[in-house]
Formats: structure tokens, sequence, C-alpha cells
């Protein structure tokens, strides 16, 4: 780029900067423009602000909704992990053998089998 090539500046524009009346007409232009930017932006910005309040206000009930929504998940959740635990951890390693040595004591001693047993194994083969 030369010199006589200034860019986005004509000749003109720059000697208007130059000239202390024009030059200083020019600030007092764009400061007064500025505060009017600035001005509308704090009305923007105030605006904005309570249009953001109305929409927390309006929507409050919908966020507490959903917060108990959240905890009804994390209950069921947790109702979820504790049947899980019990059937894995407590019912196949611990009742299931303990009922099945009882079914076998009361076959082996020749005694009936409750109709509930019968149910289950007949439930058990049908599957198999």
């Amino acid at each position: 780029m030369n010199e006589q090539d200034r860019a986005g500046i004509s000749e003109d524009e720059l000697a208007s900067l130059t000239t202390d009346d024009k030059r200083w007409k020019d600030v007092g232009k764009q400061f007064a423009a500025m505060n009017l930017r600035l001005s509308n932006q704090d009305v923007v910005i105030d605006s904005t602000a309570a249009a953001v309040r109305q929409i927390a206000e309006d929507t409050k009930v919908m966020r507490d909704a959903w917060n108990d929504g959240v905890a009804v998940k994390r209950f069921f959740c947790r109702l979820a992990e504790a049947w899980t635990f019990l059937l894995r951890k407590v019912f196949i390693p611990v009742v299931l053998p303990m009922v099945g040595l009882w079914a076998i004591a009361r076959i082996v001693n020749h005694e009936a089998l409750p109709d509930w047993i019968n149910a289950c194994i007949k439930l058990v083969l049908a599957i198999l």
C-alpha cells in the first residue's frame, strides 16, 4: 500500500480531521452519537432484564415441577437399584437355594409339597 492509498479514508476526510474546528465538531458529534447509543443500550438492557425477570416468574411453577420430577425419577431409580440388589444379592444366592433344600428335604421325607412350589416347578419347566 502506498502513501496515497489510505485504507478506508479519502484525502478530504483526512484533511477535515486535521482542521481544528471541523475535527472538534466531528468529535462532538461522535460523542453525542456514542452517548445516544449507550443510552439506547441501557434501555435495551433494562427491558431485557425486565423480560428475563418476567420469564423467570412465569416459569417458576414449571421449574419447580421439573425439580419434583427429577426427585421422583431419582426415587424410582433408587428403588430399581434396590430391587436389583435384592434379586441378585439376596434372592438368587440365598432364598432360592434355601427353598430348594427345603423342597428336597420334604421330598426325601415323603411329605407333600405345597401347591405354590408345584406351580413354581411347573413354571420353570415350562420356561425351559
